[in-house]
């Protein structure tokens, strides 16, 4: 009912005054204009936030997909020390091996020379020795 009446005062408004309907008009243009501008300004700035959080989207990926890369980097190269000194760990193991080995040799080679066959048994027996641990006689002495 009150649109009824306010419609009716308009055109008489209008009846009584014909300008008032160019100043209508240009009102009804320039809300027109102002809703189009602040729904532009909105959507300007929606447009805006969603460009700004799919950029801050996009560099924590690759933040992640760095530091995974550095991880994982971190990890190869660990792995690769691990291995170095796993191999150089073992390569001491083998001059060690190898030097015992030799020294053993030596001590051998100083323990056989001290050594002569008992010409009794043919037994090894020590060089100087008053007798054969096997056969019990004197060796003979050259």
């Amino acid at each position: 009912m009150q649109l009824i009446i306010a419609a009716l005062l308009f055109l008489i408004a209008l009846y009584v005054v014909p300008w008032l309907f160019g100043i209508v008009v240009m009102a009804l243009g320039a809300y027109a204009f102002v809703v189009v501008a602040a729904g532009g300004v909105v959507l300007l700035i929606a447009v805006v936030i969603g460009i700004w959080h799919g950029v801050t989207l996009l560099r924590e990926r690759s933040a992640r997909k760095r530091a995974s890369q550095a991880f994982e980097l971190i990890a190869q190269r660990s792995q690769a020390e691990e291995a170095a000194l796993e191999i150089e760990r073992r390569r001491m193991d083998e001059i060690r091996a190898a030097s015992e080995a030799a020294e053993a040799e030596k001590k051998e080679q100083l323990r056989v020379k001290r050594l002569v066959a008992c010409v009794n048994c043919s037994s090894m027996i020590t060089r100087g020795s008053m007798y054969c641990p096997v056969c019990g006689k004197p060796p003979v002495t050259v």
